[in-house]
């Protein structure tokens, strides 16, 4: 379950990344706040925590990241 969440991510890493350089409004403007992003975000949770508790703090961190977050440095525990 933990590889293909894994893989899942990285499939939307590569999408997302060809969506930004070809200039899909939803995908064109976006910054990440956070460091890491939300997406290799959700990688180290899942790879430290497994993929339950892991995909829950992505859930969580995704739910921070909002236009009225400071953002900033936020690794998973």
């Amino acid at each position: 379950m933990r590889e293909l969440l894994i893989f899942t991510i990285a499939v939307y890493q590569k999408l997302s990344y060809f969506l930004r350089l070809t200039g899909v409004p939803f995908f064109a403007a976006t910054n990440c706040k956070f460091h890491p992003s939300c997406s290799d975000y959700a990688v180290l949770a899942i790879e430290s925590n497994g993929a339950a508790k892991g995909s829950f703090q992505a859930l969580k961190r995704i739910c921070r990241c909002h236009p009225w977050s400071k953002g900033g440095l936020d690794y998973p525990s």
